[in-house]
């Protein structure tokens, strides 16, 4: 392998994706700072990558996601999971969904109560406000001139609005707008989306940017190890091609790298667990348990209705998607404009709770899951999609090797004992919403888990066979101060200088909701911490 010349700036960030392009865009909004972004994947400037349902053909594709399989997971018996993630500028935000939801008070005063400083919700919504153009709310909940335009569902499909009123019938509060004073209820969903067109950070932020001179972005960059002088971070190891470069920071080296990534990179540093390090013959640099640990995500099962009147399952042939393109391209609306989901429901597992910690997600398309595919059924069909909000279990990430070509270990534990009450309650809650008029008279059968699946021991088994990760993944370089904490309430990793991490991974828990906007949230609160500290 060669060796080619070495880049320095100001500030190195590894990672393109939802909180390093936010972190990018902000550093360099100041000309007499300089930045190099480097991104393990390629341009966002992709047709896929600019159709919202275009992200569906990146999902098994190795050159725009990492794509690695976990290991089995016990609590459901063993499953390995298929877990996607962005290989390419704007990270999994060119890839996802695109669900725009923040979580609740309740999820960030978490945060705060956990050791974390200025990570309360009366902290964060500030940041929530700066990034968004919302195109449907205003008031003192919604910003107007953020970069991320988030965007009511272009063209719902008629059933997005039967679920919300057959939600309401079945005793879920209405609640128009999911990003307000209140989570609680149930509405059509808010999506990043801009004119039809898919608003990934990529769009929203490094494309507005990538005209500075002093923002360098690097694509094709698959750092390989932090580089130290002593305790001090000064720089990042990189592959591009068959070359061996170098970025040096002469300010702070910050990782973006996704609840995955970024612990895995700083194993391969020589920061985490001492004995793991030591097995795969790499030199500890500094001994941080905490390092891969306390990975969580959201899970749960598609239940799966079969319906009378017509959803995308019948518009899944070349002739209808050869039309829904042509009509994108002509008016940037109809079925390309899908996202994951067209309406959510935020419910409570118990009613004495102060806020939901549980959400459905309704999406008028049914298919099975099988590894990194899925099968389509060929009926007109709709699934909805529970999970717990802040699960209890807890997985880890660890190194395969010492080879960052490896991919990692991804040990996840998504189905704890102790979240089965609430999980069963929620199965028949989404029971109840589909026996709600008019939803009701829209239903030929329930598919999954039929009928045949109606006692408790038989909704548990369900649940251990057919729950899947919902590629949310956080808190493997979680933020505290406790021992167990990898990051302190800055960004800072504990116990070396010039280093932070900056993404979903600090998260100390879940917040219940999609984490798009969580970690788009994170680097934009962590850009005012890191100027506030350069100016000291």
């Amino acid at each position: 392998m060669t060796q080619s010349n070495e880049l320095v700036s100001d500030y190195v960030i590894v990672g393109g994706g939802s909180a390093g392009a936010a972190l990018a865009y902000r550093l360099s909004e100041n000309p007499a700072v300089s930045v190099t972004l480097l991104e393990a994947g390629g341009s966002y400037r992709k047709f896929f990558f600019t159709v919202p349902l275009g992200g569906a053909l990146a999902y098994d594709n190795p050159r725009y996601n990492w794509g690695e399989w976990a290991e089995p997971d016990a609590t459901r018996g063993g499953q390995r999971d298929y877990w996607p993630r962005g290989k390419v500028l704007g990270g999994s935000s060119s890839i996802n969904g695109q669900i725009f939801v923040r979580g609740n008070r309740e999820d960030y005063d978490r945060w705060r109560l956990a050791g974390n400083p200025g990570w309360g919700w009366d902290d964060v919504l500030p940041y929530f406000k700066k990034l968004e153009t919302s195109l449907a709310f205003g008031g003192e909940y919604h910003g107007k001139d953020g970069p991320v335009h988030v965007s009511p569902v272009c063209s719902p499909h008629p059933l997005a609005e039967t679920f919300v009123q057959a939600a309401i019938q079945a005793g879920v509060p209405a609640n128009p707008d999911l990003n307000g004073a209140r989570q609680e209820g149930v509405a059509q969903n808010q999506v990043s989306q801009f004119n039809g067109r898919r608003d990934s950070t990529a769009w929203a932020y490094l494309d507005r940017a990538r005209q500075r001179p002093n923002l360098n972005i690097v694509t094709g960059a698959m750092a390989t190890r932090v580089l130290f002088e002593g305790l001090r971070a000064v720089g990042v190891e990189f592959r591009r091609g068959s070359a061996l470069s170098t970025a040096r920071a002469r300010r702070e080296v910050i990782l973006s790298a996704s609840a995955v990534g970024s612990a895995k990179l700083l194993m391969l540093s020589g920061i985490g667990p001492e004995a793991h390090l030591k097995d795969l013959g790499i030199p500890v640099l500094l001994n941080r348990p905490g390092v891969g640990s306390n990975l969580q995500d959201h899970c749960g099962p598609w239940m799966t209705w079969e319906m009378r009147q017509p959803t995308m399952n019948n518009q899944y042939n070349p002739f209808s998607l050869a039309k829904a393109l042509l009509r994108w391209w002509r008016s940037k609306d109809g079925l390309m404009t899908m996202p994951g989901c067209e309406s959510i429901a935020f419910v409570k597992s118990q009613p004495d709770l102060k806020e939901a910690d549980a959400q459905i997600h309704f999406t008028p398309v049914g298919l099975e899951h099988q590894g990194s595919k899925h099968q389509i059924y060929k009926f007109a069909s709709v699934s909805l999609i529970p999970n717990l909000g802040n699960p209890i279990g807890r997985g880890d990430v660890r190194l395969r090797s010492a080879d960052p070509a490896d991919a990692p270990l991804i040990r996840p534990a998504l189905m704890d004992e102790r979240d089965l009450p609430a999980f069963v309650g929620l199965i028949h809650l989404c029971r109840k919403i589909m026996e709600s008029t008019p939803m009701r008279e829209q239903v030929v059968r329930e598919v999954s888990p039929g009928p045949a699946v109606s006692t408790e021991a038989e909704i548990v088994a369900y649940l251990k066979a057919k729950s899947l990760p919902h590629y949310h993944p956080v808190g493997t370089c979680k933020m505290g101060d406790d021992p167990a904490a990898v990051v302190d309430a800055r960004c800072r990793v504990h116990g070396v200088n010039g280093l932070r991490v900056v993404d979903a991974s600090i998260a100390p828990t879940l917040v219940n909701a999609n984490t798009n906007a969580m970690a788009i949230m994170i680097g934009e609160r962590a850009a005012d911490l890191i100027k506030a500290d350069a100016a000291l």
